[in-house]
């Protein structure tokens, strides 16, 4: 799978959701349905889904900018390290400690948690079970780290 890492519209976020659900790309839809009168980077966003390993690392190798969030599920294919790896080799490869990585898992014991923030991670969401909760949570994240954070304005 080749990822596009070039510069959506000018302006435009570029946002990867490492996550295999097979519902990652409505969560996606509904929240800019959410945003629908947001301006700005929230407005605006390219959305890159990372659904496996082998598209991690498709991004990994490309050069370019690194995308303005990375939020990760921990679980990817089965693998309960998948998404301490991904966020172990985004810090390490794409040399961008300023890229807020929220880890947005249902696994959120202490020593996950912990493991994740001294691994790199920016920020740790528990996944809601519910649907439209989790939907919501989504939003927030995105509302959050496009629109309130400046260190991406």
């Amino acid at each position: 799978m080749k990822v596009n890492l070039e510069p959506g519209a000018a302006g435009s976020a570029r946002v990867v959701l490492y996550e295999d659900h097979e519902d990652a790309r409505d969560w996606v839809a509904s929240v800019r349905a959410n945003s629908g009168t947001a301006t700005g980077r929230l407005a605006d966003f390219q959305d890159i889904i990372l659904p496996n390993k082998a598209a991690l690392d498709n991004l990994l190798d490309q050069q370019g900018a690194p995308p303005e969030l990375l939020i990760v599920d921990l679980k990817i294919g089965g693998d309960h390290n998948a998404g301490f790896e991904a966020i172990e080799r985004f810090r390490k490869t794409c040399a961008a400690d300023t890229v807020p990585i929220v880890v947005f898992s249902v696994v959120d014991t202490k020593d996950v948690v912990a493991r994740a923030y001294e691994l790199g991670a920016t920020s740790f969401v528990k996944k809601p079970a519910n649907e439209n909760r989790k939907v919501d949570a989504l939003t927030e994240i995105f509302v959050y780290w496009l629109e309130h954070d400046k260190r991406l304005a």
